[in-house]
């Protein structure tokens, strides 16, 4: 199969911003998918004429072992998190997971967590289902979805590199010292007043590195504001004041993991 990256370019939709990169497979039409990186996810969707519908897609981030599967649900929408069934294929082995409600945020839809393990394990059959509060979705196809899970996979690798990120390294401590973490972590103060105040519906998309003592590194504006002197300024004061408890993962070990948010410029 041969692939093609085409970027999009920066995208501003209502309250945010994305920068888009879309994979193009050389597939039958029936049998497309589009990987794209969104405000630092990278999502996996049913191009336009996939036999799946382009409501069906996958969504991950950077280190994460979690992926979201984001998909019409049958029946009455819960209002909060409930248990949740994937059905692989026509013999029906299933899948426990979790469905989490819709959010008022345009970017946060239903969905149904999962992992990677799980994820693989859809590839290996020609469709499957999610049951939730007793109901059952239409089925899914997943005609070459391995190859957009390996894409997706390189969505997350290009991400990380992009941050030159290095697995496990130290916390180095910021210029300055480590600021006093009360209140909020990004401050108007902390940016040059003339330039900060000259921008009119300006912003980035800034993503970092939680390491294990929960202090952040590798700070990088993802999507640039097109002020460095702005964006350099954002990334050094959450740098220096951000602090999270220490991540850990699902056996209770330190971890790393990935964050990202948009920082807004401007008066």
């Amino acid at each position: 199969m041969t692939q093609r990256w085409h970027p999009v370019g920066l995208l501003a939709t209502g309250e945010y911003m994305l920068l888009a990169m879309v994979l193009i497979g050389a597939q039958t039409p029936e049998a497309r998918w589009e990987v794209r990186s969104e405000l630092g996810r990278c999502r996996l969707a049913a191009a336009p004429g996939n036999a799946t519908g382009s409501s069906l897609s996958f969504e991950t981030r950077p280190l994460s072992r979690d992926v979201s599967i984001i998909a019409p649900i049958a029946g009455r929408q819960p209002r909060r998190e409930v248990p949740a069934t994937i059905m692989f294929g026509s013999s029906v082995p299933t899948q426990s997971a979790t469905y989490y409600p819709a959010t008022d945020q345009p970017d946060k839809p239903a969905y149904i967590k999962t992992d990677w393990a799980t994820l693989r394990r859809l590839a290996e059959h020609e469709t499957f289902s999610i049951a939730v509060n007793g109901a059952t979705s239409s089925r899914f196809s997943t005609k070459n979805l391995s190859a957009g899970i390996d894409a997706m996979d390189r969505c997350r690798t290009t991400i990380l590199r992009t941050m030159r990120y290095v697995a496990d390294a130290e916390t180095p401590e910021p210029t300055g010292g480590w600021g006093d973490g009360s209140g909020d972590w990004i401050r108007k103060k902390d940016f040059p007043t003339k330039l900060f105040d000259a921008q009119r519906n300006t912003a980035a998309l800034i993503a970092w590195i939680v390491g294990k003592d929960g202090r952040i590194r590798n700070c990088t504006p993802l999507v640039p504001s097109g002020e460095p002197i702005l964006d350099t300024a954002a990334c050094e004061a959450l740098t220096r004041r951000a602090k999270f408890a220490p991540p850990l993962d699902p056996s209770g070990k330190p971890t790393e993991i990935f964050g990202s948010r948009i920082i807004r410029y401007g008066s």
